[in-house]
């Protein structure tokens, strides 16, 4: 729904990877792309194995992320919708810190 904070919520995830912001399509790195539909957001990676990589990362955070079951390049992020500032911020913290960005 629209002011449910889910582009401030992806520009800041993309800030934290360094990506650059390509408005209601993704964003986009050297070496990851974000893809997004709502809160529904992908980590796409150019090693093929990326999204399992990085799905071991997230829950080595906490955080439960896991690699698309049709591409394993691909982390699927979902966000819950009922997220707190404090929650916000400790996600964007957990992820940072997984991501090693």
């Amino acid at each position: 729904a629209p002011g449910a904070g889910k582009s401030t919520f992806a520009t800041t995830v993309a800030s934290l990877v360094g990506a650059v912001v390509v408005p209601m399509d993704g964003f986009h790195l050297a070496d990851v792309e974000l893809r997004r539909r709502g809160l529904f957001m992908g980590f796409k990676f150019d090693d093929p194995g990326g999204g399992l990589a990085a799905t071991q990362a997230m829950l080595g955070e906490g955080v439960f992320a896991i690699y698309a079951n049709n591409d394993p390049s691909v982390l699927q992020f979902l966000p819950p919708l009922i997220l707190g500032d404090d929650d916000y911020e400790d996600l964007l913290a957990r992820t940072r810190r997984a991501l090693g960005r």
